[in-house]
C-alpha cells in the first residue's frame, strides 16, 4: 500500500485513540507518535487529518448527523465514525484529493477494520455527501447555530468493538514493552487511556483482558 493509505490506517488509531477516552491533542500524538517508526511523509499526512478533523470536528459531525439516516453519531461503532470523520474531512476540506480515491480509501479500511456492513455502511454516507458539493461556510454557520450536544458525540464510553486490530509490518512493530511504556505514560499524565480497547480482526477471539493494538497493514 501507498503512504497515504499509511498515514490514513495511523489516521483512524489514532482518532480512534482521543475517541475512546480522555486523550488530547498534542500529547496524545507525542505518546503514540513516539513508538513508531515511519516517514515523514506518512507522519505529516496524517497529523494534517488528525488536526482537521479535531479543528472541524463540529461541522464534520453534523454532516454526519445530517446523512446518516436512521443513525446517531453515538450509535456508530468507534471505528465507523472515526472513519467518517477523516474521510469528510477530506472530502469538504482536502479538494485536491479526488472523492472517488477518498470514498475507496475509507471504503477498505472499514472494510479490514470494521464490521462485515462497515464497507457498504461508509460507501453510502460518503457517496451521498460527496454528491452534495457542500459549502464549508454554510456548514460552519449552521454547527454554530447548533447545541454543541446536538453536534458533537457523547462522552465515549469503552465498548467490546467487532473491529480488527491495526496490523504492524516488521518496520514498525511495537514491542509489548513500548506498548505498556505508551498506557503507562498516557495514564501518569492523566490522557485518559484507562481501561484500554483492542480493535480485533474481524472473527478473532475477544481476549480475556482488553489491550490496545496499534499499527498498520503494509
Amino acid at each position: 500500500m501507498g503512504n497515504r493509505h499509511k498515514s490514513r490506517e495511523f489516521t483512524l488509531q489514532l482518532l480512534y485513540y482521543l475517541d475512546v477516552g480522555e486523550a488530547k491533542l498534542p500529547q496524545a500524538a507525542d505518546s503514540f507518535w513516539e513508538a513508531l517508526t515511519c516517514t515523514p511523509d506518512v507522519r505529516q499526512f496524517s497529523m494534517a487529518l488528525v488536526r482537521g478533523v479535531v479543528e472541524h470536528q463540529r461541522e464534520i459531525d453534523l454532516v454526519i448527523t445530517r446523512f446518516s439516516d436512521n443513525w446517531t453519531i453515538d450509535r456508530m461503532s468507534h471505528v465507523d465514525r472515526n472513519i467518517l470523520r477523516m474521510a469528510i474531512f477530506e472530502l469538504l476540506y482536502m479538494a485536491e484529493i479526488p472523492a472517488s480515491v477518498t470514498i475507496n480509501e475509507a471504503v477498505e479500511i472499514g472494510k479490514r477494520f470494521g464490521t462485515e456492513d462497515s464497507g457498504a455502511f461508509l460507501n453510502g454516507i460518503l457517496d451521498r455527501i460527496a454528491k452534495e458539493n457542500l459549502s464549508t461556510d454554510t456548514i460552519a454557520e449552521e454547527a454554530a447555530n447548533v447545541p454543541p450536544k446536538s453536534v458533537e458525540a457523547p462522552e465515549p464510553q469503552v465498548v467490546a468493538e467487532p473491529a480488527a486490530p491495526l496490523p504492524l509490518d516488521p518496520e514498525t512493530q511495537l514491542s509489548e514493552n513500548r506498548r505498556n511504556a505508551i498506557n503507562k505514560a498516557a495514564q501518569d499524565r492523566r490522557l485518559g487511556v484507562g481501561s484500554t480497547v483492542t480493535i480485533r480482526q474481524k472473527g478473532s477471539k475477544t481476549p480475556e483482558k482488553p489491550t490496545t493494538k496499534e499499527g498498520h497493514r503494509s
